[in-house]
């Protein structure tokens, strides 16, 4: 998923190299260290932490931002995530849900959505969602290699 440029975020968020999850997440914290509130700054912090298997803390920012807009689909996406990471599936399956219901043009939120229902083992749902990625972007299918083919 890419990083969070969110509307609501008080300043444009630097570029994060994440490929270097480290450096990224020094550059979020010196942004949070000016604006504790910066939602798109705690969603990207929440999104790298995940990615460096830091779980609790990326659901703590991920909770942090929906506290603050609870219709930030980018941060229910994020959580969705974190809780398929962590085997929380039928809880990741809800964050998914709720964020395709925030934003139904979200392509990466219906792909994950997807993946969560298929770990659940609800793969004529998963069909449905992976078929909604690919009629906003008939192009998604490529980001799905293996989930597709899993749930026919």
């Amino acid at each position: 998923m890419p990083p969070i440029n969110n509307p609501r975020q008080r300043r444009a968020s630097p570029p994060l190299d994440l490929e270097n999850p480290a450096a990224a997440l020094k550059a979020i914290d010196a942004l949070l260290a000016a604006d504790p509130e910066d939602v798109s700054a705690l969603n990207n912090r929440g999104l790298v932490l995940g990615r460096l298997g830091r779980y609790d803390e990326a659901i703590a920012a991920l909770e942090k931002v929906i506290a603050l807009n609870a219709d930030d689909a980018a941060a229910w996406n994020n959580t969705a995530v974190v809780l398929a990471r962590q085997g929380k599936h039928r809880d990741a399956v809800a964050a998914a849900e709720r964020a395709t219901g925030l934003d139904p043009a979200s392509v990466e939120a219906w792909i994950n959505y997807g993946k969560c229902l298929g770990k659940t083992g609800k793969f004529s749902e998963a069909a449905k969602a992976f078929a909604a990625a690919d009629r906003i972007d008939p192009g998604a299918r490529a980001r799905m290699p293996g989930w597709v083919e899993m749930v026919r």
